[in-house]
Parts: structure tokens; sequence; C-alpha cells
């Protein structure tokens, strides 16, 4: 049931999302196991999606155990709010920030310690009230990346359609 929700939205992303929403190294989007204890219960897409001839494409199916940091990021989450189980990674833009204040959506920036994961979330977190819409990384200019939150796919996609 999670794998084919994350196969579908994958499809549905594939369909909607233009290139300069896709980071350099692949965006994806992954669902958690209700009370996942780690990242082996949460399910992504198998070496991401990513922009392969002007064309976004799938690097395989959804997968268990496949997105490492944004399961911590997600398992981080989930500490504060067990119903927040999707996370999508987007590549950042200043109008993507722009589009999603508009929509009304919240987002916090933080730095995105590579080997700090965990707890760079839980300093995001500290830094607003309840789970906010997404979690940026103003980490090195090309890597920076947001992280946009939902409890699951239909919501995730919503949130997606919004500042589409």
């Amino acid at each position: 049931k999670v794998l084919d929700a994350v196969d579908a939205a994958a499809a549905k992303i594939m369909d909607v999302v233009p290139d300069e929403f896709v980071p350099k190294k692949g965006m994806n989007i992954a669902l958690a196991l209700k009370d996942a204890a780690g990242p082996e219960e949460i399910a992504a897409i198998d070496r991401r999606l990513f922009v392969h001839n002007g064309i976004l494409r799938k690097g395989g199916p959804a997968k268990f155990g496949t997105a490492e940091h944004l399961s911590y990021v997600l398992l981080t989450v989930m500490k504060h709010d067990p119903k927040t189980r999707c996370i999508m990674s987007i590549a950042y833009s200043d109008d993507t920030m722009s589009v999603m204040e508009e929509v009304g959506m919240s987002a916090v920036s933080v730095e995105m310690a590579k080997d700090k994961i965990s707890e760079s979330t839980e300093a995001a977190l500290r830094k607003c009230k309840g789970i906010p819409d997404a979690i940026v990384d103003k980490g090195s200019k090309k890597d920076r990346i947001i992280r946009i939150l939902a409890k699951d796919t239909d919501e995730m996609l919503q949130k997606l359609e919004n500042i589409l």
C-alpha cells in the first residue's frame, strides 16, 4: 500500500513538475509506514526522479530503505507529529519560496549538516510552532533543497499543485 502510494505519486509528479523544480542530484518523495522506526520502514523512489534529455524520469520503483537523508528528516519530524509521514525534496529557488509564502505555506530555514541531519531537523522544528509545510536547507548554494512535509502523498501532491 505504501509502495503503491509512492509509485502513484511519482507518476503524477513526472507529469506535472517542471525541470527547474528538480535538484541536480534528483528529487524524491518518501512515505513512512505508520510508526516507522528507521529508514528501512520508509519507502521512496529507488535512485530518485531525475531529468534526462529534458524529461523527468524515475530511477526505479518505490522501495523501502532507499532515501536515507529524507528518512532521517522524516523520522525526526514524526517524533513530533506521527501523522506527518510524507516528505519530498525539490530544488530551492527564491521564486518557489515567494509562491509558498503567497499560498500561505510555512517554511523554516536551517543549515543542514550532512552528518547531523536529525539535529538540524530538530533545530528547524524548534524555530516554529507545530510542523512547518517545508524545511529549507540553506546550505551551499548549489545544493540548496526545499523539503516539503505532508501527512500523506495526496496532501503532498496538493501542496505541490499549490506552488506549481
